[in-house]
């Protein structure tokens, strides 16, 4: 059964602030913000929600447009669970085609492999929940959807500058004769722009397994996967060690039909580490299954990776959904553990920054 990992994003910055750094939202946060999307979206079909339809400024031709394909509120805590759809014209692997001039979560969908269509949309389900009362974005990775955060995050701005309504919004008519959009304080004394940000954190890192194994650390280990040589670049890993310089050789004297270009190789470190490094270096570790790359460490004279010591979150594909999930069907899975996840994300010091999206 197909299982999804999520991933969590406090959002830093949401709303209309003044120019000056130190100053605080006058509207437009991140609760008022998503129900004014979601009342906007259901209106229409999926065509209108298009990127490239909000802010004209956008082009689908060099980036990837995106779309609203359902949306779902919870009237209980005010969340709302997205799907979207990221463009992609390529028609590979999990690629499906929905009718743009259906309405939210209505349209049927065809896959590359039974039907090409040129009148639908291609692409990929990307997942999002958002908690407004939290302040946080979690998105869910399946093996068949994307996870965009810098599609999400100008999303949200371009609805804002282009779609939402506001009592501190203020339209004028250009000497072109188009209307333009501007946001002022109620005074109208002070111009106001939007702003959104969020990072992405991890907040369930295994504190008390580190602890008990800290001791027992000998070496840290890091794993890369690196070319064999960069010719002139003088990059590659012959080129680090010169006894090397027939390993390529060596390697594809095995009659395979692709040469191989790159080795896996494994560094050890003789260290005892702190506690401060072990969670540093586990809360910073990436992990795929199909890559070499990753950190671990030996102790008791085995290896054990960083990931491991991550309480990882994940929910199971909702049973009776297609191809791609509905929000509604989303949401079952994940209110049911809310609670839990909740507590964990309001945890002191769980929403360590890793990476920053604006």
């Amino acid at each position: 059964m197909e299982s999804g990992h999520l991933n969590f994003f406090e959002v830093e910055e949401c709303g209309l602030y003044t120019w000056s750094k130190a100053s605080t939202p006058h509207s437009m946060e991140l609760l008022e913000l998503s129900q004014q999307l979601y009342d906007w979206a259901i209106k229409g079909n999926v065509a209108v929600t298009s990127l490239s339809s909000i802010d004209r400024t956008y082009s689908p031709n060099t980036k990837p447009n995106c779309y609203i394909y359902d949306a779902h509120k919870d009237t209980n805590t005010g969340d709302l669970f997205l799907v979207l759809i990221k463009s992609d014209g390529s028609r590979g692997e999990y690629i499906k085609g929905i009718d743009p001039a259906q309405g939210l979560g209505n349209s049927d969908i065809k896959s590359v492999s039974s039907e090409k269509d040129e009148g639908r949309i291609w692409g990929h389900p990307c997942y999002y929940w958002i908690l407004s009362k939290e302040n946080a974005v979690v998105s869910i990775k399946f093996p068949h959807s994307l996870a965009d955060a810098d599609m999400f995050s100008c999303y949200m701005k371009s609805f804002v500058l282009y779609k939402a309504q506001s009592k501190l919004l203020k339209k004028t008519e250009s000497t072109s004769g188009e209307w333009v959009r501007e946001f002022r304080t109620e005074d109208d004394n002070k111009s106001l722009r939007f702003r959104y940000s969020m990072h992405q954190f991890n907040s369930v890192v295994d504190d008390a397994a580190i602890r008990e194994i800290l001791p027992k650390i000998t070496h840290l280990i890091k794993r890369e996967t690196v070319p064999l040589s960069a010719g002139k670049k003088k990059g590659g890993i012959v080129d680090k060690i010169p006894e090397l310089k027939d390993l390529s050789k060596l390697l594809n004297k095995r009659g395979g039909k692709r040469k191989q270009d790159t080795v896996n190789i494994e560094y050890r470190i003789e260290l005892k580490p702190t506690f401060a490094i072990v969670k540093s270096i586990v809360m910073q570790s990436g992990y795929n299954p199909k890559e070499w790359a990753c950190m671990g460490f030996i102790a008791d004279n085995r290896k054990v990776f960083a990931h491991e010591y991550r309480l990882h979150e994940s929910i199971v594909k909702p049973r009776g959904e297609g191809d791609i999930i509905s929000a509604k069907g989303l949401s079952r899975s994940l209110l049911q553990r809310r609670g839990e996840i909740v507590i964990k994300i309001r945890k002191p010091n769980a929403r360590s920054k890793l990476v920053s999206v604006k």
